[in-house]
């Protein structure tokens, strides 16, 4: 789809009033760069607004994706990339790779080639915390059981009990270990290992897939050995039509194509690589721009009230300028002084707006200019300043009916004098491309002055205008500066911009001069300050390094005419990188900046990989960032790993769990974080399994090392051994950490201090939470005298089962729970875990169903106050209450709740029969003042 420029006037369909002379060079290059005709205006029909043998503009959201495709001759690219081929079964060539480079460190440590302690070494710590963070911990439980003399011995699990992900997540921090992997993956000799093992995978590919591979890629992004823009035409068409449609599929699938596309270029061809992909980045924010230009109401408020208020400072300052330092009687003073006449209102008015209706004042100033198209720049001839008025009158009555009267007489006055002087199209053009370019980097500009603003903007316009397609995708960009005057005022007429934005200009205004030297000025600001870009982790040789990269970036993106101007460029290039995409407009800059990628990850992992952090609303650096320096940063640097401290290689990609190339790489347990299987045959002597659990602790010691670990991690560690024996394995449900269920036993276990050398006496078995009331744990069984069985002669043996539960805490919890007894049944420690697990919560989260059974009991329980499974399968057929069906369904619904009511009393058997006497245990014990 080629770009209409909104207010231009295609060859051969000129109007009497808008017929540019044919001795404008400004005009008639915009004509030239301007790719279609405008839309239809209101006046004329559609076949009148074409331009005579053009052919109609195609609209990609009436087409289908593959009429798209056969519009610009892409290949389909959307399903398998390179790092997708299956290379032995379903492994695919990521996975492999990974595989390889995991298990190659491993070999290495081992070996002693890679040393204890070294990058490497901490990154395979990192790899197994991120796979015990996905898929669990097999961690052997134990206890210190203390001595009858001295010292303790140490009793372990034979087997491990399964520490889940949430478990895990309490003692190691998820988004430092994923920022660990992503930093270290990102260094030089790391990331060199990863793509030696990638690309001896892939050089294992049979060469027929790979071939065919290549000469798709080589078709789709190059023609005739030179770019092919058609390939970005192609994105922007297909994006256009996923975005008008909610097609978040489609979405997803042009995102693809694009990697692999360009995955598959940098194997195949590296070296065209960086050229290629900064032309598509600088094509589609181009692109973004112009269409931010061209349709002004996709821009966000705030971001219209930006563009206002800093066009409006700098403009003041120019003229406040004038009348302070200018002779007064001279041309300067005399020009500030009419300038101010008409300004100066306009200037206060807008300064206490609110950004909804300064975004209204903005959006009114580009209808009046656009409506009225004047010809050239330059004051207006005496019948288009008749045409204003009226447009001007209509316009206020349409969008600022909101304003107050002074302010629309500021609004109209403004228009008025500005139109006679020459400078109203110059202020609406620079609020244009600010408002777009504010836009563009997500706003997040606030530490910048309003020149640094603009400056920034003009920077980036010029910038992308060095590209020799600027004028197929930047068409709106070139209409709006040519036509404003806007060029001259924000000095882009100045040799170190490109000769598309030269004519003959008619501006000669002393102000004009003043704000393109203020903009000048921050410009030159802006080129050795590091506003708006993260760089805050970069040492003094990393920012040489990165000024390095910078002006390598800003030679690719044109011909800059020297180094200083290049570095200039590049700089820019990258701080609207750092915030591009992040709007919800629907704009193609989301695919370039890994935006998509990020919106999709579900682990800190991908996220890191997609390499941004999004908090609060603003950004840090992008993903595109990172890529952008990485393809221009000097050979031996680690700059890309080190910019904005938590942007992860391409290569942590391939070791996101879950992520789109790979699947769950580290989901071995026993191969990757997990014990070797000949170590476990052979820890059956007590030393050897005190050494297996040795080496646990000192696997999570090194990742507080590494500052990693949670700061409780070692109560935190010590607290899942001892609870993993005492109590029989892992004793929480699946959806909740075992620190969290055990919430009153975990609390007291920090509260205490460990006793000659063992943490028993900081365990308090009756504030246990048994998790699954339909089995006993080892401290039930102990309750009821099944750890232990008669032997001959009087004595009694203790079974495998048995535990030491007289060094914990046995009085904790038991106040008032003895009775007469003067000791704890099973009975009573069942009563009390059904109170924990089904709680004053769990009655407050299903109040409605339970106030309707408390309700109705007495009719549902019939002649024997028992309610069974059968009677409750009666109400669900046959009564016409809906609140008495549904709460009918919650009781079947909770089987397990049924029998934990049913088995409260002693008598109780747990056959899922409630009798009235249960329920109103169960009642007593979560509410008050509720009984049946």
């Amino acid at each position: 789809m080629t770009l209409s420029v909104p207010g231009s006037v295609p060859p051969g369909s000129t109007t009497p009033e808008e017929a540019p002379p044919t001795t404008d060079p400004a005009w008639d290059a915009a004509l030239v760069n301007a790719q279609a005709a405008p839309p239809p205006t209101e006046d004329a029909p559609p076949a009148e607004a074409e331009a005579e043998g053009q052919e109609p503009e195609t609209d990609p959201t009436s087409m289908s994706e593959s009429e798209i495709r056969d519009e610009y001759d892409i290949p389909d690219f959307a399903g398998d990339g390179v790092l997708d081929i299956k290379v032995e079964g379903d492994t695919t060539v990521a996975t492999k790779a990974t595989e390889d480079f995991v298990q190659g460190l491993r070999d290495d440590l081992e070996s002693g080639k890679i040393e204890k302690g070294s990058d490497e070494a901490k990154l395979l710590d990192l790899i197994d915390a991120q796979g015990a963070i996905d898929n669990g911990y097999d961690l052997y439980g134990y206890a210190e059981e203390i001595q009858t003399g001295a010292g303790t011995y140490r009793e372990s699990q034979d087997s491990p009990t399964h520490l889940n992900g949430l478990d895990v997540k309490e003692m190691v921090d998820e988004k430092k270990v994923a920022e660990g992997i992503s930093e270290l993956m990102g260094k030089e000799g790391i990331a060199k290992r990863y793509d030696d093992a990638l690309k001896a995978t892939i050089d294992g590919v049979p060469s027929e897939a790979l071939d065919g591979i290549k000469s798709k890629t080589m078709e789709g992004l190059f023609k005739d050995g030179e770019p092919n823009t058609a390939f970005e035409d192609y994105v922007i068409d297909m994006k256009e039509k996923a975005t008008a449609a909610g097609d978040e599929e489609l979405a997803d699938k042009i995102d693809k194509e694009v990697g692999n596309y360009f995955d598959a270029l940098n194997y195949f061809e590296p070296e065209k690589f960086a050229d290629r992909k900064q032309q598509f980045d600088q094509n589609m924010m181009t692109h973004q721009l112009d269409e931010y230009v061209s349709d002004p109401e996709s821009i966000d408020p705030e971001n219209l009230d930006a563009g206002l208020r800093a066009t409006v400072d700098v403009w003041q300052s120019a003229i406040n300028g004038g009348l302070q330092i200018a002779d007064k009687g001279s041309k300067a003073y005399k020009e500030a002084e009419a300038l101010n006449a008409y300004f100066k209102d306009f200037a206060d008015m807008s300064k206490n707006l609110s950004a909804e209706d300064s975004a209204k004042v903005n959006m009114a100033l580009r209808s009046v200019w656009m409506d009225l198209k004047p010809v050239g720049g330059g004051p207006l001839s005496e019948s288009d300043q008749a045409r204003l008025r009226e447009i001007s009158d209509k316009v206020i009555g349409e969008k600022l009916d909101s304003l107050s009267t002074d302010d629309r007489n500021a609004f109209r006055k403004f228009v008025d004098g500005g139109a006679k002087t020459g400078t109203f199209g110059a202020l609406t053009g620079t609020m244009g491309f600010v408002s777009a370019g504010v836009q563009l980097s997500n706003g997040g500009w606030s530490e910048m002055t309003s020149d640094e603003q603009i400056a920034a903007v003009r920077d980036l316009v010029g910038g992308l205008s060095q590209a020799n397609d600027f004028s197929k995708f930047g068409s709106n960009l070139v209409n709006l500066g040519t036509k404003s005057d806007a060029t001259a005022w924000l000095g882009l007429l100045d040799d170190n911009f490109p000769d598309i934005w030269k004519g003959e200009s008619k501006v000669d205004s002393e102000i004009a001069k003043g704000v393109t030297k203020e903009i000048n000025t921050a410009s030159d600001k802006l080129a050795n300050s590091d506003l708006g870009l993260d760089l805050g982790n970069l040492s003094e040789d990393d920012k040489k390094e990165f000024d390095k990269a910078l002006e390598k970036l800003g030679d690719k993106m044109g011909d800059a005419p020297d180094a200083s101007t290049a570095k200039k460029l590049g700089r820019t290039f990258v701080r609207f990188m750092g915030g591009a995409g992040l709007d919800v407009t629907g704009g193609v800059m989301d695919i370039v900046t890994g935006v998509r990628t990020l919106q999709k990850a579900d682990t800190e992992l991908e996220k890191a990989g997609a390499g941004l952090s999004i908090g609060g609303g603003s950004a840090t650096t992008a993903m595109a960032t990172m890529n952008t320096i990485k393809m221009f940063a000097p050979n031996g640097s680690n700059l890309a790993a080190r910019l904005g401290g938590n942007i992860g290689a391409r290569v942590v990609q391939g070791l996101a769990i879950g992520s789109r190339v790979l699947g769950p790489v580290l989901g071995v347990a026993g191969a990757v974080f997990g014990i070797a299987g000949a170590l476990i045959a052979e820890a059956v002597a007590h030393q050897k399994m005190q050494k297996l659990t040795d080496s646990q602790g000192e696997f999570f010691g090194r990742l507080a090392d590494q500052g990693v670990a949670a700061g409780d991690w070692g109560d935190k560690l010590e607290y899942a051994r001892y609870a993993s024996f005492m109590y029989g394995g892992r004793d929480a449900p699946d959806d909740r950490s075992m620190f969290d269920f055990q919430a009153e036993e975990w609390k007291h276990f920090q509260e205490t201090e460990g006793e000659r050398g063992s943490s028993l006496n900081r365990l308090a078995p009756y504030l246990h939470v048994d998790s699954n009331l339909n089995e006993k744990n080892l401290f039930e069984k102990y309750l009821a005298g099944q750890t232990s069985r008669p032997g001959p002669r009087g004595y009694s043996f203790e079974t495998d089962d048995a535990r030491p539960w007289d060094d914990t805490d046995m009085e904790a919890g038991t106040e008032g729970l003895e009775g007469d007894k003067g000791y704890i049944s099973t009975s009573d420690y069942y009563r009390i875990n059904v109170g924990r697990v089904y709680d004053a919560k769990f009655y407050d989260d299903h109040r409605k169903d339970l106030d309707v059974i408390v309700d109705r009991w007495d009719d549902w329980n019939g002649s024997d106050s028992i309610v069974s499974e059968k009677d409750l399968n009666k109400i669900v057929e046959e009564t016409d209450n809906d609140d008495e069906r549904n709460a009918a369904q919650f009781l079947l619904n909770n089987a397990d709740f049924r029998r934990a009511v049913d088995g409260i009393r002693e008598s109780g058997n747990q056959d899922t029969k409630i009798s009235s006497k249960d329920l109103n245990a169960w009642l007593e014990m979560v509410t008050t003042n509720v009984s049946v």
